[in-house]
């Protein structure tokens, strides 16, 4: 049989891309199917390695290195702890060494958590940051000046200044937030969301306008910024880099709204870095089913008017869960949809309830069963049922990223994980 692909990975989220450009690096051929543009321009686009700890009452970890190897000792079943923590580092230098040849570089390195700024004037634990966000951490102690404009929706300065003094302020940190609220930007609609600004600010004489006000406002007790994620979006970087530069002050970026700008650069930029190193895309395609024959997966398409077969040597399912519906739950079951893959059930094991204290959603923790190199288990114990198949993010079970603030963390690794084992498997 010839096949189309040496790898095709279902699912165009994080964990999907992730094992593509893996997958790619080693020098195989893939194809990314998926029925929509995935979920990250959903997120913030940070990187959320582990953001709470068992028993910690949801408070915001800062030790990710420590919390990391705790974890992995009170939950064996959680996806870190079967990847193991040298492949977890691993998968963190990985991305760390692609953004920025993809042009949207991040900080950290994954061993500390930034807490930073949201929208809502709460604060986000976080390991790995884009650049234009990681200046925001709120232990900083420069006076901090949150800024937004009239016709901009989903964004509230004053909201936010007032939420991270609250915080601040029992912390015993010194330096003030503050907030300005600019009038509506000439030339721009009257209502915006933060992707329309973005859109509107990528144009050089809008942007001359925003640097313009932003300069007004600066007092000499500014020490930073903080701004709507609004600055561009198939450029953000580099637009980020010429506010800073020219208004000679310290920026930084919150997310706001839904999509978000940075979630959505995140995305557009990733997809743009693989198509141009070989890695084929169909979007808004239905996968009806996959099943290996003859040595290779064959997965079958629902396209307009017809269905199409395409092959591939490996397979990984990255297929997002229930959020993703890669998972369907009715009221007796949840079931895998593509590979008909055994689903884990709603209950957590009663030694790890006891030993995690979470409150974790048992829904979010069902999934699929995998072994260190993201396989799955078979239930018949037969090693041949699921050859070079591999599941990556939210499919998996075991974890609730709601509860650990670990969602694009589980789907950095578990995708970097699955497409080195596509890439490397016999």
């Amino acid at each position: 049989m010839i096949m189309d692909y040496d790898v095709i990975v279902i699912g165009a989220g994080l964990s999907g891309l992730i094992a593509a450009a893996r997958a790619s690096a080693g020098g195989r051929s893939v194809l990314v199917l998926a029925r929509g543009q995935g979920v990250l321009a959903l997120t913030t686009g940070c990187i959320d390695i582990l953001g709470c700890l068992p028993g910690s009452e949801g408070r915001c970890l800062t030790d990710v290195a420590g919390g990391l190897q705790r974890l992995a000792a009170i939950d064996p079943d959680h996806p870190y702890a079967k990847i193991g923590l040298d492949l977890v580092q691993e998968s963190i230098e990985f991305w760390q060494q692609v953004m920025p040849a993809v042009g949207y570089p991040y900080c950290g390195s994954g061993a500390v958590n930034y807490l930073l700024p949201t929208a809502l004037g709460t604060v986000r634990p976080t390991a790995l940051a884009p650049a234009t966000m990681a200046g925001g951490d709120i232990r900083n102690e420069a006076g901090t000046l949150v800024v937004g404009w009239l016709n901009l929706l989903d964004w509230h300065p004053k909201l936010i200044a007032d939420g991270i003094n609250d915080l601040r302020n029992r912390r015993g940190l010194g330096g003030a937030w503050s907030s300005v609220m600019l009038d509506a930007l000439p030339g721009a609609a009257p209502e915006l969301t933060p992707v329309m600004m973005a859109r509107f600010l990528e144009n050089a004489q809008h942007l001359e306008l925003l640097i313009a006000g932003l300069r007004k406002s600066l007092t000499p007790g500014t020490g930073r910024l903080g701004l709507p994620a609004v600055l561009g979006i198939d450029e953000g970087a580099a637009l980020f880099r010429q506010v800073e530069t020219r208004l000679g002050c310290p920026v930084f970026e919150i997310p706001a709204g839904q999509p978000t700008v940075t979630g959505l650069r995140l995305a557009q930029l990733l997809i743009k870095f693989l198509k141009q190193y070989g890695v084929g895309f169909r979007f808004n395609v239905s996968v009806l089913s996959a099943e290996r024959r003859n040595g290779a997966w064959q997965v079958m398409l629902d396209l307009p008017g017809r269905a199409a077969v395409v092959t591939g040597g490996a397979l990984v399912l990255a297929t997002g869960g229930l959020i993703g519906r890669g998972l369907e739950a009715d009221r007796t079951q949840i079931r895998e949809c593509v590979a008909g893959l055994p689903v884990a059930g709603r209950d957590l094991p009663g030694q790890a309830r006891e030993a995690s204290g979470w409150g974790r959603d048992p829904f979010a923790m069902a999934g699929v069963v995998v072994d260190g190199r993201m396989r799955p288990v078979a239930t018949d114990g037969d090693p041949e049922q699921y050859r070079r198949l591999f599941v990556a993010g939210s499919t998996l079970a075991g974890y609730d990223p709601a509860v650990g603030k670990d969602g694009l963390g589980v789907a950095l690794a578990t995708g970097y994980v699955a497409g080195n084992a596509a890439a490397t498997e016999g």
